[in-house]
């Protein structure tokens, strides 16, 4: 799996009880996990979508940089951002190539972009050694120092232009789509107001990625 999600409820009501604290737990994860499933989804959707568009395999098999930057680029770029138009959370758009440099980004002007260099990134290895075409996986945005969702699909392409139909197809790169977690935080507070509750969500290492809730428990976690 992706990221191990665990939530710990810490009951400020006196007449609590344990299985009340676990069944409002069990609640939170199961909408929360059908919301994240439908995100996904769509999110897996889109990014076949985009791969598929002559424009992007067009782009990606041009070998000549003034042609691709110059003439490509600026079509890419619009075609990425009517994307973002109808899907507001997919606040950055890239495409990597083979080795991992940041080739075309489509995000807003702020925060600044950290690096385009992203070949020794833990998240750019892992979706480079994944086996499947789509990736997924939570990750710390360094541009913003915000939890979000990395979506991704490997580009194989066969350049008939260059090559028999035969020939193999090769790795010409990855596009990406960089998705606000912000349902996980709007879910986690409606349950805070909901049970006077405090929630906590962690990852398999035990780092808080969310809480609502009282901050000083998040030091005793």
């Amino acid at each position: 799996s992706m990221v191990a999600l665990g939530a710990i409820s810490c009951s400020l009501l006196r007449n609590a009880t344990v299985n009340q604290a676990f069944n409002t737990v069990t609640m939170f994860l199961a909408r929360t996990a059908d919301h994240f499933q439908s995100v996904l989804a769509a999110s897996f959707k889109d990014v076949d979508v985009i791969a598929a568009s002559s424009i992007l395999q067009q782009y990606l098999l041009t070998s000549d940089e003034n042609e691709r930057y110059s003439l490509l680029q600026p079509p890419l770029n619009r075609f990425f951002s009517t994307f973002q138009a109808s899907n507001p959370a997919y606040y950055e758009m890239r495409v990597f190539l083979p080795d991992g440099y940041e080739d075309t980004r489509v995000a807003p002007p702020e925060p600044a972009n950290v690096t385009e260099e992203e070949g020794s990134s833990p998240f750019f290895q892992a979706m480079h050694d994944n086996p499947h075409n789509l990736f997924s996986t939570f990750f710390i945005n360094p541009d913003n120092n915000r939890v979000a969702l990395l979506v991704s699909r490997r580009i194989l392409l066969r350049d008939f232009s260059r090559e028999s139909v035969t020939a193999p197809e090769q790795l010409r790169g990855y596009v990406a789509l960089t998705i606000d977690c912000g349902f996980i935080a709007e879910q986690l507070q409606r349950f805070k107001d909901d049970y006077q509750t405090s929630f906590f969500l962690l990852d398999r290492h035990g780092r808080i990625f969310y809480e609502a809730g009282i901050p000083e428990l998040a030091k005793v976690l």
